[in-house]
């Protein structure tokens, strides 16, 4: 059985009611924001190693007229930690296990990275569920890449005393820092936080997310689509992926953007997604 408990959480100004869920694998962390209006809900679906935060600046731009609606997957935010791997699938499963119990039925998805594979799953795998489909970055990846990212992302390092293992994600997100101009230091804080609140597997979703056949699946993919191209850490595998994608595919290169889009142009990006989803 789904069980819901729902609370009124004074994020912004607008009202967010936050639900915590049970699913097949655990409790979900979901936010709404908005009132329901005549469009579908809005899913935005977050990159690994961060939760649904990463939205919050473009939520308010996004839920004008609309429900947004905000997981946090499960094993990151405050829903629940996992017991082991499991493929991309079981976690799109758990994900629409959250929206069954809230009444969510048809809707539009937005996801990065890992939540990019997941709405490729959503709408191919689930397809009736899903409108309009968009993504930032194809995660399609070489065999010579994959072998080089599974030896990137693995176990972290375990505790130390002088805190080196602190260090270790802090200089994790300094890398993507330096790469974009925009970052705060408040940014960096958020990011190495959410990324120690999934440790120490938050690798495991990574991992999924290799093994997920995207290439063969983005063909398949029969809704409206866009694609949101920022030159990031996936813009190589972006490039791969190209060639995958259906002919009615939107592409939409952002040479100017790196990893952290939704904060360091929130407003452009927030256009950008209700051009496409009207």
């Amino acid at each position: 059985m789904v069980h819901r408990n729902a609370e009124r959480h004074p994020v912004t100004d607008d009202d967010t009611i936050r639900h915590l869920i049970q699913t097949r694998h655990g409790a979900m962390h979901v936010r709404v924001t908005g009132e329901q209006d005549d469009a579908p809900p809005l899913v935005l679906l977050h990159m690994s190693p961060l939760s649904g935060r990463m939205f919050d600046r473009v939520v308010p731009l996004l839920a004008r007229g609309r429900q947004v609606v905000v997981p946090d997957r499960l094993g990151f935010g405050y829903s629940d930690r996992l017991a082991e791997r499991m493929p991309l699938s079981e976690y799109a499963l758990a994900t629409l296990d959250a929206f069954d119990a809230i009444g969510v039925r048809q809707f539009d998805v937005v996801g990065i990275h890992t939540g990019s594979t997941e709405a490729v799953e959503l709408a191919t795998a689930h397809a009736d569920r899903i409108r309009r489909v968009g993504i930032v970055a194809i995660p399609v990846f070489t065999e010579a890449e994959l072998a080089a990212f599974k030896g990137h992302y693995f176990e972290p390092p375990e505790p130390a005393a002088d805190g080196s293992h602190l260090t270790w994600v802090w200089e994790w997100w300094r890398e993507h820092q330096q790469k974009q101009p925009g970052w705060t230091i408040e940014l960096m804080h958020d990011r190495a936080v959410d990324h120690m609140d999934s440790w120490p597997f938050f690798w495991w979703t990574y991992h999924s997310v290799f093994d997920y056949p995207i290439a063969d699946r983005l063909a398949r993919v029969e809704q409206p689509f866009l694609v949101l191209a920022p030159h990031d850490d996936l813009w190589p595998q972006t490039q791969n992926g190209r060639q995958y994608l259906p002919e009615h595919a939107q592409f939409l290169e952002l040479p100017h953007l790196a990893l952290e889009i939704f904060n360091v142009a929130t407003e452009k990006v927030a256009g950008c997604v209700e051009e496409f989803l009207a």
